[in-house]
């Protein structure tokens, strides 16, 4: 038998409380229509130390639920391995999610609550997602479609893309990371912190923002009729089109895009006639069905081939 199954179901009452960590493996998280929270854990017993990988599956005294890989004794970094577990969870909505995955896959969709969602060495897709965000990552990828509301984001060496949201407030820091968001401007603001990593705001065509950035050699790349206020030592001030919203960017060599969709991917556009012929490499594969157009727009615009005057 190289399998051990578990499953428990809970009756719960929005808001729905769970907290959720594995070690290796994965977590799925979907909507149920019933007032029942529902885990699936399936441990691989060929993939690790089978009698050192224990699954708590439990609901605690306040309504919430936890589900939590743990290794018995010492840290695998110096032992074996603990098992692969994989999780398929169940819950009504709204709900307030702490995940935690290590070396693991979480994937959440068509969910709507508080979301404190953490990866490392790991990679996480969000999907249909509404309510208020904190998403981390260290040296993992996170993913994501149509989110809706404000967001807190940390990555350290780690990507994150998240496209056709509607993102009315960000606080963002990255080491090294890059962060992509594709989101209207509105309400805000926008506040990024940056070591080296670059920022990207896909925007409407019609996006109006204010913006201030701090940097020592990073700078704004923007497809929209800009406005300077001068410079001061490292400190710029600028107004996109009509101004609007504030974008505050706080860098030391990290780079600022603001740019609409349809001129990112406009290849007549005078503001790409200096890409490299990479770019058209890019398109026919995208045109051919081998890139979705968001890993075309990550190749185009992360490898710093691009030049911007």
């Amino acid at each position: 038998m190289s399998e051990e199954a578990i499953e428990r179901s809970f009756v719960v009452t929005p808001p729905v409380s769970l907290v959720a960590a594995n070690i290796r493996g994965s977590i799925y998280i979907q909507p149920s229509a019933e007032p029942i929270l529902t885990i699936s854990a399936t441990k691989h017993l060929n993939t690790g130390d089978p009698g050192k990988t224990t699954i708590e599956i439990a609901q605690e005294e306040n309504g919430s639920v936890k589900a939590i890989t743990r290794k018995k004794d010492s840290a695998w970094v110096i032992g074996p391995q603990p098992c692969e577990v994989d999780y398929t969870i169940y819950l009504p909505c709204p709900c307030q999610l702490s995940i935690n995955g290590v070396s693991s896959r979480v994937e959440a969709q068509g969910l709507q609550g508080e979301f404190n969602l953490q990866a490392v060495n790991g990679n996480m897709v969000l999907k249909d997602l509404s309510g208020l965000f904190n998403l981390s990552t260290v040296s993992g990828r996170i993913s994501g479609e149509r989110l809706i509301g404000p967001l807190e984001l940390k990555t350290v060496s780690g990507d994150i893309a998240l496209y056709q949201g509607q993102i009315y407030e960000v606080h963002a820091s990255t080491v090294s990371g890059n962060i992509t968001l594709e989101t209207l401007l509105s309400g805000g603001p926008y506040n990024f912190r940056s070591l080296s990593g670059n920022i990207q705001l896909i925007t409407p065509a019609d996006t109006n923002c204010n913006v201030d950035i701090t940097s020592t050699s990073g700078t704004l790349k923007s497809g929209f009729s800009t406005t300077y206020f001068g410079k001061h030592g490292w400190h710029r001030k600028m107004m996109l089109q009509d101004g609007g919203p504030e974008v505050q960017m706080n860098t030391v060599s990290g780079n600022l895009w603001i740019i609409s969709r349809k001129t990112l991917m406009n290849l007549k556009d005078p503001l790409f006639s200096h890409l490299p012929r990479q770019r058209q490499t890019v398109m026919d594969r995208i045109s051919k069905g081998e890139l979705t157009v968001e890993d075309g727009i990550n190749i185009l615009t992360f490898n710093h081939r691009i030049r911007w005057h």
